[in-house]
């Protein structure tokens, strides 16, 4: 203690009086002078005021009474029961309250704020036992308790945040099945309130018809959304060939490859002058198959009308030299 320390004079003590006290107790001794003669004087004060053991006893066993049972078990509120009880029963000892004999009361009272898991393993923990059991061993068991919910805490945690980690690739997955869903709810074709690939009007059109009206919006080959093929994000591919093209795209005799629909989008804005669309469409697609070492050969093809006297008109594909 520093009041009883003979190595400090009595100014320094005084100093560090003043420094160690705030409010209601610094301005109780501010006015004192800081004098040899005052320490006494300021020490006595605050005793005075502050050293009063009744209220003081008061004060702790109201932090005792106030405990609130615990609803589960957790490692935090087990903590703070156990931390209160023992700061109350170490002050009111030092106060000169003899805790020692209240081993029967405190081992009733706080078996009776634990909640009930933690009360059955302390009953377990005492077995057959018909002695009375002291503090000192619910200490005990308190403290094996919170090491034993902390370890279990600690790996619950770890399990989580690797839980949370190990699926983050899905959603981006599913934003790209989804990518194929149109921003405009507007049908392209007919205008009403659905998706192109739902229209039942377009779907009554020619395969033919399809890829010219593809080609003139400007769709994608894949999903038909509003975009060009080597920007479309979807996942889905044609249900019959498996290729990168809508289903309602697919020829029978010759589905185009992605390569050649990614060709077709690229150079229908650049189409000769006096071809339509569809015919530099299908000067594309008949684009002969070759192997992968091979590079296409691409014929320009356009499609005419033949009239005669003696048979209907009869529209026929020439090539173009």
């Amino acid at each position: 203690m520093v009041g009883s320390n003979s190595d400090i004079n009595a100014v320094e003590k005084l100093h560090y009086l003043r420094s160690q006290v705030s409010g209601d107790a610094s301005r109780l001794i501010a006015n004192i002078a800081i004098t040899k003669e005052n320490f006494a004087r300021a020490w006595t004060a605050l005793t005075s005021r502050y050293e009063n053991k009744r209220l003081l006893v008061n004060s702790y066993l109201n932090r005792l009474f106030e405990l609130k049972p615990l609803t589960q078990a957790t490692c935090t509120d087990l903590k703070n029961l156990l931390a209160t009880v023992k700061e109350s029963l170490g002050a009111l000892e030092s106060l000169g309250v003899p805790v020692q004999q209240w081993d029967v009361l405190m081992v009733y009272f706080v078996a009776r704020k634990l909640d009930p898991k933690i009360l059955e393993a302390w009953e377990l923990h005492l077995g057959e036992s018909t002695e009375l059991a002291n503090f000192s061993q619910l200490e005990l068991f308190l403290e094996s308790r919170l090491r034993t919910l902390e370890a279990v805490g600690s790996r619950n945690s770890s399990s989580k945040v690797a839980a949370g980690q190990k699926p983050a690739s899905k959603p981006k997955a599913s934003a790209r099945a989804l990518a194929a869903v149109a921003t405009n709810s507007t049908c392209s074709f007919c205008s009403s309130a659905h998706y192109i690939a739902s229209c039942p009007d377009f779907a009554t059109k020619s395969v033919v018809d399809r890829h010219d009206f593809v080609l003139r919006k400007s769709l994608c080959f894949n999903c038909l959304g509003a975009h060009r093929l080597n920007d479309c994000r979807s996942v889905k591919r044609c249900r019959r060939c498996k290729k990168q093209h809508h289903t309602l795209l697919h020829r029978e005799a010759a589905s185009p490859s992605p390569q050649t629909n990614a060709a077709i989008q690229n150079n229908a804005s650049v189409s000769p002058p006096g071809t339509n669309a569809g015919s530099v469409a299908f000067a594309h697609l008949a684009s002969s198959h070759v192997t992968k070492s091979t590079p296409p050969v691409l014929l320009a093809t356009v499609r005419v009308r033949l009239l005669s006297d003696a048979n209907p008109s009869l529209v026929v594909r020439v090539l173009l030299n």
